[in-house]
């Protein structure tokens, strides 16, 4: 009979490494757990994110339709443009300025009662009736909040003293990166496309226009006001749910942003290639 030797140390050890062994890494079945885990974060953070972002469009459509019916509502009571009123000293008193057309000085009240919110750019004037609007607006209570009416610092045309009243009008409630702050704006435009202040729809009239503005550090910059919110997709959509999806004709309309520049509209299109935010919206006041 053949008898085999027996080592326990040596068996033990190999036990060890076998029990070892089945330690080291993942089967296949903890690595597809993982990677189905990592795929449902994923796609939470990205349903998320797109919330968020059409919960700021459906803001900017809400908004934008709020402060036309203030501004019709102003039209209506006092058969004029907020901004514009020849008669806001004798509404308003000192609390709007002197009385004074604000085109000739900047501490005045009133506006010229042309039908026009001019827009003034004129270095040492500190106000016009496009920046008198939401002052007029807020005093008529048809929005709230306090305005001043006056530009900010002598290099800065755009906005306020108040740092969270951006061109001294209402912000936007939202946030994105590299910008200061998304603001309201109603002046008149010739229907000329300029560059020296704007850019400009085609068609004269008065307009609400939605911009953004970049950190107050570049705020004194040239272009600095003039910063794209919408992607040419967004603008297109509220165009389309609430005017006649056309760029550049109807009550809802979108130009290019200076910053940066000629990247929402191709040939008078909305680019729906581009997927960054690149557009300025703009509505028509009646």
């Amino acid at each position: 009979m053949i008898h085999y030797a027996y080592d326990s140390h040596t068996n033990n050890s190999r036990i060890k490494d076998c029990n070892n062994h089945k330690n080291y890494g993942f089967t296949l079945i903890e690595v597809s757990i993982v990677l189905v885990i990592i795929a449902i974060l994923i796609g939470i953070v990205s349903v998320s994110v797109s919330l968020l972002r059409n919960t700021q469009i459906t803001t900017v459509i809400s908004a934008a339709q709020a402060h036309l019916i203030a501004v019709q509502n102003f039209k209506k009571q006092y058969k004029s443009l907020p901004g514009d009123s020849p008669r806001a000293f004798d509404f308003f008193g000192a609390s709007c300025g002197t009385n004074a057309d604000v085109n000739i000085s900047s501490a005045g009240c009133n506006g010229d009662g042309n039908n026009q919110v001019d827009f003034l750019d004129l270095g040492a004037t500190t106000s016009s009736e496009h920046l008198k609007v939401w002052q007029h607006l807020a005093l008529g209570r048809f929005i709230n909040g306090t305005f001043s009416g006056t530009r900010g610092s002598a290099t800065d045309h755009y906005t306020s003293t108040t740092p969270n009243q951006i061109n001294n009008s209402p912000l936007l409630s939202t946030t994105i990166s590299g910008v200061n702050g998304v603001w309201w704006m109603i002046y008149t435009n010739n229907g000329l496309i300029t560059t020296g202040i704007d850019y400009a729809p085609t068609t004269a009239g008065n307009y609400l226009r939605l911009a953004a503005d970049q950190t107050i550090a570049a705020k004194d910059t040239a272009n600095a006001h003039r910063v794209g919110f919408l992607s040419p997709g967004e603008i297109y959509s509220i165009d389309k749910k609430t005017d006649d999806g056309i760029a550049l004709t109807g009550q809802v309309q979108g130009w290019d942003a200076d910053t940066p520049a000629n990247s929402c509209l191709d040939a008078g299109s909305y680019d729906l290639d581009v997927e960054t935010a690149v557009c300025q919206g703009i509505w028509l006041v009646q």
